[in-house]
Parts: structure tokens; C-alpha cells; sequence
């Protein structure tokens, strides 16, 4: 099934959409265009996201997986497949002040696909009102829209995401083919996405009956991360990202455990309001019901993820920009 598809009902969603659109060109006119000195202007992405640039401009001159021509292999990005999705806009000659321009453009794409998909989530959740409130609130969400057009991978995460979630609302006994392969390419995107395919088939395999649910999304997720564990290791000497051991070893493990648990509350306290819509929202729908159980366990993940990430993967200083996409994404669908 493709990721994005026309429907009868589009006038629900295009008032959503064409705000988001909106937004996010506001957000990228002011924050990621600068004159250039010498003319013209030019478009830029923010720091993590242009680390990724760097691979990939690299990448299309020939000199391999490296920060720039020269260097030494030592893997500094942890999204393999957004580094390419990079390296193939360099391969067609955007580069220099215009090098991100396609990146910035891409995320105003998947602003539309978030929109919709929220849409038809909610949709399926509580019908075409709930859609119709879904959409709006993710469109005019700014932190949500903010991580579509910043240049990481976080904003088509964060689509594949809201499509598994409502993909899991209407699967039986067996998922379709395009269904996996976006799990897929969930996993090459970036490894984390693992969690998520994983743990919410789990659920699906458990109300659903059938276990085959469950072996088909690990079957793939496997595959996916063992190929790309193997590159890795072949290609850079170490199976996980060099951030890995800069972030987890060189930081004692009581730091981690406190900065992990400072940055859920701070985390928590920011988003109180939301989170506590979010929550009246699943009471309003049951919590027994099949719906708010699956809404409650993504959004359960998404805790652990936070709070996990931080306290063994991530830096006092560092930012886990995964679980705060996810987080961002899962709010306005679950209202």
C-alpha cells in the first residue's frame, strides 16, 4: 500500500495541510536561509543533520563513507538510509549553498504525509471528527513541524510511524507486503525504529491471535539490522556508531541513569498539558479498548525509549532527537 494516497474525503484534511505546509516554509524561510555574502543565498540544515551531509557529500565524490575526502572511517551519523537518500541529491549536483534545499523541500512532504496519516488515524480511531481534530492539532503543532523541516530523519520516522500505528488498527492475520517493506525502511533509516515494529506487532500478534504478525516484522527488522550491523562492521571496523562508545563510554553509568530520569521529568513537565489531552482523550475512549491499548503501549514505548536512550545512550549534553519526533508525532494522533 503506498504511503500516500488520494482519498474521497480530502476536504477534511487540506485545510490541515495546507497550514502545516505553510508553517513549516515560514520555519524554513526564517531559521535555514542566510544571504550569502557573495550573492545568492544559502540553505542550511542544523548541526546533526549536517554531519550526515558531510557522509554524503563524500559519498557522491568517491571517497567513500567518510566526514570528508581524506579522512579516516570512523562512523559519526547513525541513519544509514537518510545519509544516502543525501548522497543522492549530491549525485545530481546539489551541492554547496544549495545542497540542502532538497533535504529542506523533503520535509515539507512529509509535513503533508503527517497531516494526512494523522487524519486517517484518527479516522479509524473515533471516526471523521477525531480525524479532522487530529490533522489540525499536528498541523499547527510547532515542535512537530519544526522537526519535519530541521533536516534529520526524525520527520519520516515519525510518518512511518503514524501509517504502522493505523496499519495495526485494520491488519487481521497477516500483513501486506508494502506494509513490511516500510518497517524496513523504517530500520535502515535508523536502527530505533526497531523498537516500535517490534514491540506494537508483539500486541498486534497477541490481539489478533496470530503469531504470524509478530514473526513476519521481526523476520524484517531482522534482516535489516543484521545487514546493517554487517556493513558497519565490515566497513568501519565496529558493529554500532562510533557516538555509541563516545556517548555510553566515556560517560559514567550513574550520570547516565540521572540525566536519563532529570530529562523524562523536564520532558514531562514541558509537555504536561498535552500529555495529560492526550491521556483524557484514551479515557474518553476506554482504556480497555482495543484502540486505546494500542495508542497507550506506542505511547508507553515512547517513555521507556525516552528515558532509556538517555540513561545509556546519550551524552549529559546530548539530544535524543528520535524519541522527541516520535513523542510529537504520537500526541496529536492519540487525542
Amino acid at each position: 500500500m503506498p504511503i500516500f494516497v488520494p482519498m474521497k474525503s480530502w476536504r477534511s484534511w487540506l485545510g490541515p495541510l495546507i497550514v502545516g505546509e505553510v508553517l513549516g516554509i515560514l520555519i524554513i524561510g526564517i531559521v535555514h536561509v542566510v544571504p550569502n555574502p557573495e550573492g545568492g543565498w544559502r540553505f542550511m540544515l542544523i548541526d546533526d543533520a549536517m554531519i550526515s551531509m558531510c557522509y554524503a557529500r563524500s559519498l557522491a565524490e568517491g571517497c567513500g563513507w567518510v566526514w570528508y575526502c581524506g579522512a579516516e572511517r570512523v562512523q559519526g551519523y547513525t541513519n544509514f538510509l537518510w545519509t544516502l537518500y543525501m548522497a543522492f541529491w549530491h549525485f545530481l549536483g546539489f551541492s554547496g549553498d544549495i545542497g540542502a534545499l532538497p533535504i529542506l523541500l523533503t520535509g515539507l512532504i512529509t509535513i503533508g504525509m503527517q497531516v494526512y496519516w494523522l487524519y486517517r488515524l484518527g479516522e479509524v480511531v473515533g471516526g471523521e471528527a477525531i480525524g479532522r481534530m487530529s490533522a489540525w492539532v499536528g498541523a499547527v503543532f510547532f515542535p512537530l513541524i519544526r522537526w519535519h523541516v530541521r533536516g534529520m530523519e526524525t520527520g519520516v520516522l515519525a510518518v512511518l510511524l503514524t501509517y504502522y500505528l493505523y496499519r495495526l488498527l485494520r491488519v487481521e492475520s497477516r500483513w501486506r507486503l508494502w506494509d513490511l517493506v516500510w518497517v524496513g525502511v523504517g530500520v535502515l533509516v535508523r536502527m530505533d525504529f526497531a523498537v516500535w515494529a517490534v514491540g506494537l506487532a508483539a500486541w498486534a500478534a497477541y490481539t489478533r491471535k496470530s503469531w504470524r504478525l509478530l514473526w513476519e516484522v521481526m523476520s524484517i527488522v531482522g534482516i535489516a539490522g543484521i545487514a546493517l550491523i554487517a556493513f558497519q562492521w565490515a566497513y568501519y571496523g565496529e558493529p554500532v556508531p562510533h557516538t555509541y562508545y563516545v556517548k555510553v563510554r566515556s560517560v559514567p553509568l550513574l550520570y547516565r541513569v540521572l540525566n536519563g530520569l532529570i530529562s523524562l521529568a523536564k520532558y514531562t513537565y514541558v509537555n504536561l498539558a498535552l500529555f495529560a489531552t492526550a491521556l483524557y482523550g484514551l479515557w474518553r475512549l476506554g482504556w480497555r479498548q482495543e484502540k486505546s491499548m494500542l495508542l497507550g503501549l506506542s505511547f508507553g514505548l515512547g517513555v521507556l525509549y525516552k528515558c532509556g536512550w538517555r540513561c545509556l545512550g546519550e551524552s549529559i549534553y546530548g539530544k535524543s532527537f528520535l524519541a522527541d519526533g516520535y513523542f510529537r508525532r504520537y500526541i496529536p494522533g492519540g487525542i
